[in-house]
């Protein structure tokens, strides 16, 4: 030893390891160095899992700043209300976060489908790797060629168009509920029933129309209350959050899965509290009704879920506690 710093190779000594091991400096176990800059994200930000037959990766586009979680949430409650929702979830009502995530859904060596693309540039810099995060997945833009848009919120269609105005997944047909389209592309939206600020819906307006003109004739429509989109896929609608947004549910061997989307926009508030409003919502009143009903029927029948706003990698169930719910992430699973 000298200028009393223990070497590497004494310390190796004294903690009484081989030199076979010692021959393992450098490798992810015994590593010399750390890196000189730390990621700038945590994880691979994705996570796969099987549904029967189906391939499911969650993908992480990012997050974005909630801001004041009242009055976005619980208008019809109180301030202290809401905030304690979040306290007691030891969550801090100052720097409440939204999760992004999308999902990829295949068979092996079968075709490749999107539900939802995150938020594109909508949202800074904090959001937005959906591709990024695809293709750390093993999936690039040209390999897609289905995406399923739940709804035409810029959180979800975002990443639609590129910078250029022209489709990201420009081998993919698009596929939307003929509701949504039809709302968005109306000359006057109707929100009316909504606590949407009004600075914000043409802004919101605008992104659904540039998802739209994005995806341009590729763009197709389903309707009815659910509707295949593929062997297996099957969007149902629980129109409310916007008219036309879906929930996903994927079968396969006994199995299932639903994607809930924005019927739970945050993981605390929503699920302890299904009736109060939510500012996104187009009709508050109506999607409360639709998360009352669907929360009870998910808690009764264990249903597996994941969302778009679940924190990563969203999967878990509800179960019923006191007057509403909660949200129990299921155990990462490493294989």
């Amino acid at each position: 030893m000298e200028n009393n710093t223990l070497s590497r190779r004494h310390a190796f000594k004294i903690v009484g390891l081989t030199g076979a091991a010692v021959a393992l400096r450098g490798t992810a176990v015994y590593a010399e160095e750390a890196a000189a800059t730390p990621p700038a994200t945590q994880g691979a930000g994705f996570y796969r899992t099987m549904v029967g037959e189906f391939e499911v990766t969650i993908v992480s586009d990012g997050f974005f700043p909630f801001g004041a979680p009242f009055p976005t949430f619980g208008a019809n409650a109180t301030q202290a209300e809401v905030e304690q929702v979040l306290k007691d979830a030891f969550l801090d009502p100052a720097k409440l976060a939204g999760q992004v995530n999308t999902l990829i859904v295949r068979k092996a060596g079968g075709p490749v489908m999107v539900i939802d693309t995150g938020c594109g540039g909508n949202f800074g810099p904090t959001a937005g790797f959906s591709v990024k995060n695809l293709a750390v997945a093993g999936v690039k833009p040209a390999d897609v060629q289905s995406v399923l848009l739940t709804h035409l919120h810029p959180d979800h269609a975002g990443g639609v168009a590129g910078p250029d105005g022209k489709a990201v997944f420009a081998n993919a047909k698009h596929y939307t509920h003929k509701i949504e389209k039809d709302f968005w592309t109306s000359a006057t939206p109707d929100f009316s029933k909504s606590g949407v600020p009004e600075a914000m819906q043409p802004v919101m307006i605008g992104a659904a129309g540039k998802a739209i003109a994005g995806a341009g004739s590729s763009l197709t429509t389903f309707d009815g209350e659910t509707s295949e989109i593929a062997p297996g896929i099957t969007a149902v609608l629980t129109g409310g959050h916007t008219p036309g947004h879906c929930a996903v549910k994927i079968e396969s061997n006994g199995e299932s899965l639903l994607y809930v989307t924005d019927l739970i926009v945050q993981s605390v508030i929503v699920p302890a509290h299904p009736e109060w409003f939510v500012g996104f919502d187009t009709d508050r009143e109506k999607t409360v009704e639709v998360r009352k009903a669907l929360f009870a029927k998910l808690a009764e029948e264990k249903t597996l879920i994941c969302g778009s706003h679940l924190p990563f990698p969203s999967l878990g169930h509800l179960k019923k506690a006191g007057t509403g719910y909660e949200f129990v992430p299921s155990p990462w699973r490493w294989a």
